[in-house]
């Protein structure tokens, strides 16, 4: 880094390089880095968190959950009043691991909607809703 008497500093950190800083975190910004060794996330639910980025969502949407178990999952956006605008079902989640889909905003207009996601395995079945705006 530089500094204001024109001086550069430069340090060399022995391991592995770590591009996002931060306890645990990947180079995806995951939450996770594969580099070290951690116990998985354990619990009874399938879902996680999960939300909408970024917020308000301008013309792409990230929606970004936590998959505690292996199971199916479908996404689906809502208007206001409950009917599906659109949806996807995601192919092959990562279990105990964040996931990511995409959606399209460009041919919705502004307002509030909700995003549903579903996740389905042989013995339990998970719904979860979080309202987010859409603002172009």
């Amino acid at each position: 880094c530089g500094s204001d008497s024109g001086r550069i500093y430069i340090w060399d950190f022995p391991g592995k390089t770590v591009s996002w800083a931060g306890y645990m975190n990947s180079n995806k910004n995951w939450g996770r880095y594969t580099g070290l060794y951690s116990e998985p996330r354990t619990s009874t639910e399938l879902l996680g968190s999960f939300y909408i980025y970024p917020s308000p969502v301008k013309k792409i949407g990230t929606v970004r959950f936590y998959l505690y178990q292996d199971a199916e999952v479908k996404v689906d956006i809502l208007d206001i009043t409950g009917h599906r605008i659109g949806g996807i079902k995601v192919s092959n989640p990562t279990p105990n691991e964040y996931n990511e889909v995409y959606f399209d905003f460009k041919n919705q207009s502004n307002g509030v909607y909700i995003l549903r996601v579903e996740a389905k395995n042989s013995s339990k079945r998970e719904v979860k809703f979080k309202k987010f705006a859409l603002l172009r």
